[in-house]
C-alpha cells in the first residue's frame, strides 16, 4: 500500500508540474476566466465516477448527504475555483510558469498554519524547521535578487496559494467522512457552477456597471465554449 501512495504521489507530482505550462500555453487564446470554469467543471465530471464509488465503499447515500454538508462543498469549491484558481490563472498571465510553480509549492507552510488554526493541530519544531527549509528552497529557486518578477503576478500567486490552502484545511475534516475524491468532485463541480452564475450576471447589461464598482470586472462579458478546437485543444 505504502510503495502504491509513493507511485501516485509520483504520478500526481508529474502531471501537476504541467500545469503551469499549459495554462501559459493557451493563456493568450482563451479568457482566464472561461479557462478555470472549464477545467474545473470538466475535471469534476471526469471524477464524478470515483466520487461515487468511494461514497458507496463508505456506505453513503447522495440522498443522505445533508444540507449543511452540500453547503461545505459549495464553500469549499468557492475558495478554491472561484477564489484560488483564478487568482492563480491570472498570476500564470503575469509571471514566468516556473516561477509561479515554485511559488505555488509554498502551499503546505499555508495548510500547516490554517490546519493550527481552524483544526488546532499542533506545529512541532520538525514542522518549523520544514517551513524555513522550504522557504529557503523557494528563495533560492526563484533567485528575486536577479530575477525580474512582476510583483503583480508574486501577489496572485501568493494569493491564490494562501487560499488554496485554505482550502485543504477546511476540506480535512470534510474528507475524512465523505473521502477526498468526493469532496474533490463536489467541490469543483459546485465551484464551477457558481462561477458560471458569477459570468451569467456579468452578461447583464444592468449590471455591468455594479461589476465594474466592486471590482469584479473580470468577470464581465466572459465568453463561454469559444475558441475551442482540435488546434487549440491539441496544439501541434
Amino acid at each position: 500500500m505504502r510503495k502504491k501512495g509513493y507511485l501516485f504521489i509520483l504520478v500526481t507530482t508529474i502531471l501537476f508540474s504541467t500545469m503551469e505550462i499549459a495554462l501559459k500555453v493557451i493563456s493568450t487564446d482563451f479568457n482566464p476566466i472561461e479557462t478555470t470554469l472549464s477545467r474545473f467543471l470538466v475535471g469534476g465530471i471526469v471524477i464524478l465516477p470515483l466520487a461515487i464509488a468511494e461514497l458507496r465503499h463508505r456506505d453513503i447515500k447522495l440522498k443522505d448527504i445533508r444540507r449543511k454538508d452540500w453547503g461545505m462543498f459549495a464553500l469549499l469549491g468557492f475558495m478554491c475555483v472561484v477564489v484560488s484558481m483564478v487568482f492563480y490563472q491570472l498570476a500564470v498571465n503575469y509571471c514566468d510558469a516556473s516561477v509561479v510553480a515554485v511559488l505555488f509549492s509554498s502551499n503546505p507552510v499555508f495548510v500547516m498554519l490554517f490546519a493550527y488554526l481552524l483544526l488546532r493541530e499542533p506545529i512541532t519544531r520538525v514542522n518549523i524547521i520544514s517551513i524555513l527549509l522550504d522557504i529557503v528552497g523557494i528563495v533560492a529557486i526563484i533567485n528575486p535578487f536577479s530575477t525580474a518578477l512582476s510583483a503583480a503576478g508574486v501577489v496572485l500567486t501568493i494569493l491564490a496559494t494562501l487560499f488554496f490552502a485554505l482550502y485543504g484545511a477546511a476540506g480535512k475534516r470534510t474528507c475524512r467522512r465523505f473521502g477526498g475524491s468526493a469532496v474533490t468532485c463536489f467541490s469543483f463541480i459546485l465551484g464551477s457552477l457558481e462561477m458560471l452564475a458569477i459570468v451569467g450576471l456579468g452578461h447583464i447589461p444592468a449590471l455591468e456597471g455594479m461589476f465594474d464598482t466592486v471590482g469584479l470586472s473580470l468577470f464581465v462579458n466572459v465568453p463561454l465554449l469559444t475558441g475551442y478546437t482540435m488546434q487549440n485543444i491539441l496544439p501541434v
